[in-house]
């Protein structure tokens, strides 16, 4: 149900508590296993097969207050994977109303269960457009990813949604320690630095989020990709919990989810990620080192390469553990058409090691 390919897909390891599983404490011997033809004949274990499906929503409906989760109509969205199980048992549980898109299991959308993709925005849009909504949710096809749409149907950057669920947890908790994702990060850490808290900035990938999380005793964490980590919910992701807590927020301010954003985008504007296809990503990115370099402000290698420019914009970087492709962000304090003028000289320089035959962004835009 994951959103790659499935030449590009996996699985994840995770322990007891929530602990997931790397190189760093165990995945090195399981990989060197695999590789040796290792097999288990002739040795006994267990296997225990539960169906927790109602206990998860037991606890779900125990983590938050009834009279605190008023809301008008909300448009869900399961992209017809797991979601529906427990978002619809979940609404029922704290009588939300709602209206659903693509809530029967399978099939799965033909450009696949990724609430990201344009068709499947575009879709929720035209679905919403429809009624008076007040919020619109739609998760991947395992419900750990989950985007937000505001009342009007327009989909909400997940960069600004971390802001919101950090700015959130640190008023609650004060001081406490927000785990973020640094491919963009200025509005994050405004927002951190201003209710003082705690900034940890993690490498992109679940287990090095969890790892974060539970290292530092975070409350929160938040993936551009629309992961949301939970300190109460042993540091791990959770799209239930994401869109419970989004209700919550808005149902204690007088302010639209529309109007949140757009005050967060007037202090910080950032481009939507542009995923490039390199044929030597290596040579890129040195490539860009020699452009940048020299005039940037700072230069971070911190899980690819951050560059901090004159002019209050930065941009990221970043190779896909994934898929092969790098991942570009840019982001700045300032004028949006500038920033869209430096992403294009960018852009010219990466286009010198573009793959070729692949398709090529020539000018970035504003989310």
């Amino acid at each position: 149900m994951a959103r790659h390919p499935a030449v590009f897909n996996g699985f994840k390891l995770v322990l007891k508590n929530g602990k997931a599983v790397t190189f760093d404490d165990g995945l090195d011997s399981v990989m060197a296993l695999m590789l040796s033809g290792h097999t288990n004949h002739g040795k006994s274990g267990t296997m225990l097969e539960r169906d927790v499906h109602q206990d998860y929503v037991a606890y779900l409906l125990q983590q938050f207050q009834p009279a605190l989760l008023t809301s008008g109509l909300i448009a869900l969205n399961g992209l017809n994977g797991t979601a529906a199980t427990l978002a619809h048992d979940i609404a029922h549980g704290f009588k939300l109303p709602v209206e659903w898109v693509r809530r029967l299991p399978g099939p799965i959308p033909d450009c696949g269960a990724d609430p990201s993709q344009p068709l499947l925005i575009a879709e929720m849009t035209h679905f919403m457009q429809s009624g008076k909504f007040a919020l619109g949710v739609a998760w991947d096809g395992d419900c750990d990813r989950c985007v937000f749409f505001d009342g009007s149907g327009k989909l909400v950057p997940t960069y600004y949604v971390v802001g919101i669920l950090a700015e959130h947890y640190l008023k609650a908790y004060p001081g406490a320690a927000i785990v973020y994702d640094s491919k963009l990060c200025m509005n994050t850490l405004d927002i951190i630095q201003r209710l003082k808290g705690k900034a940890i900035r993690s490498e992109t990938g679940h287990a090095f989020m969890k790892q974060h999380m539970r290292k530092n005793q975070a409350v929160y964490g938040g993936e551009l990709s629309s992961h949301h980590y939970f300190g109460a919910f042993n540091g791990c992701d959770s799209g239930m919990i994401a869109w419970l807590k989004m209700i919550q927020i808005l149902a204690e301010t007088d302010q639209t989810l529309a109007e949140i954003v757009e005050q967060a985008r007037a202090n910080v504007c950032s481009t939507t990620e542009l995923n490039l296809t390199l044929g030597d990503t290596k040579a890129a990115l040195e490539h860009i080192l020699n452009c940048y370099g020299r005039q940037a402000l700072g230069v971070d290698f911190f899980d690819g390469l951050s560059f901090e420019m004159p002019g209050h914009w930065r941009f990221t970087l970043r190779p896909s553990k994934t898929e092969p492709l790098v991942r570009l962000n840019l982001e700045a304090r300032g004028n949006a058409d500038e920033l869209i003028n430096e992403g294009v000289k960018l852009l010219a320089e990466l286009s010198h090691f573009q793959t070729p035959g692949s398709d090529w962004p020539v000018t970035p835009v504003i989310q």
